[in-house]
């Protein structure tokens, strides 16, 4: 079993941009102390970004591919199934737009649509090759049964 989660790279780069507006609500802080809303906000949304980051996770185990996020949950394939995959950069196409700007796109062998989108921004490169490793092993293996 293979369980990746969110690189810690990715929490210093997004963590500093997330923090931005907590700083720069300090000199307005400074100057009206009775009204610190506006960094209980910036607080309170970088707090939901963490959470954010902390729900990602993919998970390869023997049969099948676990995905999970905060807001889509967790998405399976069985890695029987699998028949290719894609790494997509951009948006093509309008229902593509609420999808990763850099994703992994995995298809079944029933479906013309990926059945399961990874964003790849949020997962370390390095463990990302064994992870394509696997895909390339299962749909040469899928190829041979089919």
């Amino acid at each position: 079993m293979l369980s990746l989660k969110a690189s810690p790279k990715v929490y210093i780069i997004f963590g500093l941009i997330a923090w931005i507006p907590s700083f720069l609500a300090i000199p307005k802080l400074i100057e009206h102390p009775v009204f610190p809303t506006g960094l209980y906000y910036s607080i309170f949304a970088t707090l939901i970004f963490y959470a954010w980051l902390s729900a990602f996770k993919l998970t390869v185990k023997e049969e099948q591919i676990i995905y999970r996020t905060l807001i889509g949950g967790n998405k399976t394939i069985n890695r029987k199934n699998i028949s290719r995959y894609k790494i997509t950069v951009g948006d093509y196409s309008d229902t593509d737009r609420l999808k990763p700007f850099v994703r992994l796109s995995i298809y079944s062998l029933e479906e013309k649509k990926p059945i399961l989108e990874i964003n790849l921004k949020v997962f370390d490169r390095k463990k990302m090759r064994a992870i394509f490793d696997i895909l390339d092993a299962d749909i040469a293996k899928n190829k041979n049964f089919r």
